[in-house]
């Protein structure tokens, strides 16, 4: 294993050797612009994204199961007022599968 002290020095020997300082092994560092491109909703998912009240940036996954949970509860018609709440329901199970295959990849 190697230890701080033996990086040390092999740094210090390719400098000496090249002339040049050693790279970085450090990851580079995002900007907030480039959080911002990884963390769109996919253009061919917004109408799902939209059922669950998501409209530009994507959610992290608990906050979408947590979305989808809370409107099951609310809708399902075992515990809802509301009449016709199954095509409703239909949509967000629909909704959510297709949301869910973007996260499992």
């Amino acid at each position: 294993m190697d230890t701080m002290f033996d990086k040390l020095g092999d740094y210090l020997r390719e400098y000496i050797e090249t002339g040049n300082a050693p790279k970085s092994h450090k990851k580079p560092i995002q900007t907030k612009e480039s959080q911002d491109e990884i963390k769109k909703i996919p253009s061919h998912l917004i109408n799902e994204f939209s059922i669950f009240g998501y409209k530009e940036n994507l959610p992290d996954y608990t906050e979408i199961k947590a979305t989808y949970a809370k409107l099951i509860k609310e809708l399902h018609p075992d515990t809802s007022k509301k009449n016709n709440t199954t095509i409703k329901l239909m949509e967000i199970q629909s909704a959510f599968e297709k949301i869910k295959k973007i996260y499992k990849k």
